[in-house]
């Protein structure tokens, strides 16, 4: 090891780091590149993770869920009782039109795998297995009257509850019951059970909600259905959105006016990642059409566009490899997150360019080696600093913030090595025959640094930094 680092001394000192950079760094970058190959191959082949395996359960972000493995079972046990369900209203004026479309809607929901039974109502199994619960103890329930009575010690009065309860004849008191239940003691606690709350109620063995606020008084009937798998999971959300688009247009088919409603976690985990899609597919090709068009507009030169998507390639593709084999699966939020590096690497390649083109002309065309020196200290810097504060974000207890700061740190490391190894290959010099960006660059660089050398410039600077005062002193700080 030793004498490998002195090696490395005698070829910075004997023959400058340029063109040390020239032949060991690409060889390090392409040893790096089949590395990093390879291994995603090996582990795709042998089922370490199929696919790139994405998660977007927010619950799975919670520091402390992750330290407390029993409590994170026990709210994960929680969470699927509940995120499992999905309830379903579908309604119409009419009443017919209304229990034809959740016929519709039954139908339907049978017809997908992914769904369980459809719960529309209480059947007569489901009554009769109640009864027989609590049939098991019906010699000692009592309904909460009944208790008082005894309590008290008031037995004419139970005696007269009893009897009117038997000669009523809305009763359904029968010989069959009173031998089983001479006191009629069960028979009152079933009675005294409390009834369904809210305004759901049963119609013809249905359950049916009416909504008396709305001007066309709705009826609708009431649905809840358990998703056989985890609704979190994305390879679920393609298959209910278009079973959920395709029950919408049938219904406007053939029950025009029909309202449909769904309510459960799936409808909000299928937004939220088709929103984090879109942003994710928003910023990341916003960033780079952006810089496609001002490389192109400024450079004129297809190998610079070309080159200068090389770098952001390779740093978000390393960066996710390096993310996989560290945590096994990478979140949807570090993919938002993570798509920053796009904007922060291209700078390695704008610095690159600019001083090339520069320094290039018609007539004086200097060996692209040259150029390295001028810019290697200034975009390590950057790469450095900014790779310090994306891993200053990883040492939070937080499970996504250390996979951002990965994902940063690497893809930054790996453009910026893209940049300094490859580009004095790839880019020979060239002439440049746009010279007025650089007039251009030059002139605003000149106004800028002499912006505050007159009197009244400070004078505004000034009184600019007191106004500021007002709204620095009115800031809270909140850390819930």
């Amino acid at each position: 090891m030793e004498t490998a680092q002195l090696f490395i001394c005698y070829l910075f000192l004997r023959y400058e780091k340029t063109v040390v950079m020239k032949i060991i760094a690409p060889r390090i970058w392409l040893i790096l590149l089949v590395t990093l190959s390879t291994a995603a191959l090996l582990a795709m082949t042998f089922n370490v993770w199929p696919g790139i395996p994405v998660r977007n359960n927010i619950m799975e972000l919670l520091p402390a869920l992750r330290d407390d493995p029993v409590l994170l079972q026990a709210l994960q046990r929680s969470n699927k009782a509940f995120s499992s369900k999905l309830l379903i209203l579908v309604g119409d004026t009419d009443a017919k039109k209304t229990a034809d479309a959740a016929t519709l809607v039954e139908n339907s929901l049978q017809q997908q795998d992914f769904f369980g039974t459809p719960m529309t109502g209480m059947t007569l199994q489901q009554a009769t297995a109640v009864g027989q619960f609590y049939y098991q103890w019906r010699t000692v329930l009592l309904s909460e009257q009944q208790h008082q009575l005894l309590r008290a010690n008031d037995l004419p009065a139970f005696e007269k509850q009893l009897t009117q309860t038997l000669y009523s004849p809305v009763g359904g008191v029968n010989a069959a019951l009173l031998s089983n239940d001479p006191l009629l003691t069960f028979y009152q606690f079933m009675r005294s059970l409390p009834p369904a709350q809210g305004k759901i109620q049963s119609v013809d063995g249905a359950l049916q909600v009416r909504a008396d606020d709305r001007a066309n008084n709705y009826n609708y009937r009431v649905m809840v259905v358990d998703i056989k798998q985890d609704v979190f999971d994305m390879s679920l959300h393609p298959r209910y959105q278009q079973w959920r688009d395709k029950l919408q247009q049938d219904l406007q088919q053939q029950f025009p006016g029909t309202e449909l409603l769904l309510m459960g976690a799936v409808q909000h985990a299928v937004w939220g990642a088709s929103s984090a899609k879109r942003e994710v597919s928003t910023i990341g090709n916003g960033s780079l059409l952006g810089i496609i068009a001002l490389v192109f507009i400024v450079f004129r030169s297809g190998r610079a566009l070309t080159l200068s998507l090389l770098p952001l390639g390779t740093g978000v593709l390393a960066g996710l490899i390096v993310t996989l084999f560290c945590f096994k699966e990478i979140h949807l939020i570090t993919l938002v997150f993570g798509s920053s590096v796009i904007g922060v690497a291209m700078d390695y390649s704008l610095h690159y360019f600019c001083e090339h083109y520069k320094n290039t002309s018609a007539n004086k065309t200097p060996a692209a080696n040259n150029i390295l020196p001028q810019i290697f200290p200034g975009i390590t810097m950057a790469m450095l600093t900014s790779a310090i504060a994306y891993a200053a974000i990883g040492f939070a207890p937080f499970p996504v913030l250390r996979q951002i700061a990965l994902f940063s740190c690497t893809g930054l490391a790996v453009a910026w090595l893209t940049v300094v190894s490859l580009y004095p290959t790839l880019l020979p010099p060239a002439s440049f025959h746009h010279p007025r960006y650089l007039q251009w660059s030059e002139w605003l660089d000149t106004k800028l640094r002499h912006l505050f050398d007159h009197r009244y410039s400070r004078i505004a600077l000034v009184l600019l930094a007191l106004a500021m005062v007002p709204g620095i002193l009115h800031i809270k700080a909140n850390d819930d």
